[in-house]
C-alpha cells in the first residue's frame, strides 16, 4: 500500500476508547495522539461503540459493566468533550438487550426529522440498529427512546460477516461505511428513507481488507481507519485512508497507535481540540 500526504486535509480530531476505557484524541493529520479523559470505568475492554456529535461535542459509547460488583453498571454513557462530563443514560436493557456487545458504532442525525441517533449494526446479524437520544433544554443527553431496527439485504451480505471493525456514516449523502473483523469486508448501506422502510440495501466495494476502526474527519472529505494493535509491537503505521468507491486503504507514514492508546473503536471527529487534556 502507498504512503499518502495528508498534510491539507482537513481537521480530524479524532475521539476513540481504549482498552483502559480512556477517551483518546487521535489527530492523523498532524500525527498527534493524547488521553482528554479517564471515565473511571474498570472493566477493561470494557468500552466498545463509540459515536461522535460533532454538534454538541458530545461522544456516546456502550460500556459492558464493572467486574465484581463494581458501581459503574453497563449501558450507554456519553462524555461532553467540552466540559469533561460523564454519566450514563440509559441501562444495556433498554439498548442492546438480547444481542451480543456491539463492537461498532456511529452518531447519525435524520435531516427530514433532525432527532439523533445512536447507531450499530447488530453483532453477527443481520440489522441496524437506531437507538434515539433524547435532551433536556439545554441539549444535553438525559435518555433514549425505542431501539428501531432494520434489515440488511443485498446479494452479497451475509450475517457472518458482521463481527467488527467498525462503522462510519457520512451524513451529508445518507451512507453508512463498514469495516468487518471477519473476511476484512468493506461495504455501504443506504440510509436513505431509512425510516420508512423495513429494509436498507448492502453493496459491497472490497474484500480481505485490514480489520479496521473508521471515522471521516470533520467534513467527511477523508475516511480514516486504524488497525488495533493491542500489544506495543513492532507494527507501525497502522493508520490509514480508506477510498469510498474502491475500498483500498493506503497507509499514513509515520502515524501508529499501539498498545495502550490504540483505539477499541473511533467515533469520529471534531473540528478543533479537545480543551481536556489528561497526558
Amino acid at each position: 500500500m502507498l504512503a499518502l500526504s495528508i498534510t491539507s486535509a482537513a481537521p480530524a480530531f479524532m475521539y476513540g476508547i481504549d482498552g483502559f476505557n480512556e477517551i483518546v484524541e487521535y489527530d492523523p493529520v498532524n500525527k498527534v495522539t493524547r488521553v482528554v479523559e479517564e471515565t473511571d470505568l474498570n472493566r477493561r475492554e470494557g468500552s466498545n461503540a463509540f459515536a461522535f456529535d460533532e454538534t454538541r461535542n458530545q461522544m456516546f459509547w456502550l460500556y459492558s459493566g464493572d467486574k465484581s460488583g463494581g458501581p459503574n453498571l453497563a449501558g450507554l454513557y456519553y462524555w461532553d468533550q467540552v466540559t469533561g462530563a460523564i454519566d450514563r443514560i440509559s441501562s444495556q436493557a433498554q439498548s442492546w438487550d438480547n444481542q451480543r456487545f456491539p463492537q461498532n458504532a456511529a452518531f447519525y442525525r435524520d435531516p427530514s426529522t433532525g432527532n439523533s441517533y445512536f447507531v450499530w449494526i447488530t453483532q453477527g446479524g443481520s440489522t441496524v440498529n437506531f437507538l434515539p437520544i433524547t435532551y433536556d433544554v439545554s441539549g444535553n443527553p438525559i435518555g433514549v427512546g425505542t431501539n428501531i431496527q432494520r434489515i440488511i439485504t443485498g446479494p452479497d451480505f451475509s450475517p457472518d460477516f458482521m463481527t467488527f471493525g467498525d462503522i462510519a456514516i457520512k451524513t451529508s449523502t445518507d451512507m453508512l461505511y463498514l469495516a468487518t473483523g471477519t473476511g476484512g469486508k468493506f461495504a455501504k448501506i443506504d440510509l436513505d428513507d431509512a425510516f420508512q422502510q423495513p429494509t436498507l440495501p448492502y453493496t459491497e466495494i472490497n474484500t480481505g481488507n485490514l480489520p479496521l476502526q473508521i471515522a471521516f474527519d470533520c467534513e467527511e472529505e477523508i475516511l480514516y481507519g486504524q488497525q488495533l494493535i493491542r500489544s506495543t509491537t513492532t507494527v507501525s503505521d497502522n493508520w490509514y485512508t480508506i477510498d469510498l468507491e474502491t475500498g483500498v486503504a493506503t497507509s499514513i507514514p509515520d502515524y501508529s497507535t499501539t498498545g495502550r492508546l490504540s483505539a477499541l473503536d473511533l467515533g469520529g471527529s471534531a473540528c478543533s481540540a479537545s480543551p481536556q487534556t489528561l497526558r
